[in-house]
């Protein structure tokens, strides 16, 4: 009964799962379907350039928060009040 993404079905399981709000995470991913996912789940959405799309398609298809580095993500949560 679980839908797929870009439903936030999954990350709603996730968050119950490990008694977290979406306002105490991020959304990491790498294609318009994380981006749509993400904004779904009403968390900052991080792309990753070095995954399955590039970073031209993914702010053509709305990415804010570029990251090209896997600790970006920790910069990011360091250093942005979520």
């Amino acid at each position: 009964g679980i839908r797929i993404k870009p439903y936030p079905d999954e990350g709603l399981e996730a968050l119950k799962f490990l008694g977290l709000e979406a306002s105490q995470c991020v959304y990491v991913g790498d294609s318009d379907t994380d981006i749509e996912t993400g904004n779904n789940l009403y968390m900052p959405v991080l792309s990753a350039s070095w995954g399955f799309r590039g970073e031209d398609f993914l702010r053509e298809h709305g990415a804010v928060n570029i990251i090209h580095h896997p600790m970006d993500i920790i910069d990011y949560i360091r250093y942005t009040e979520i």
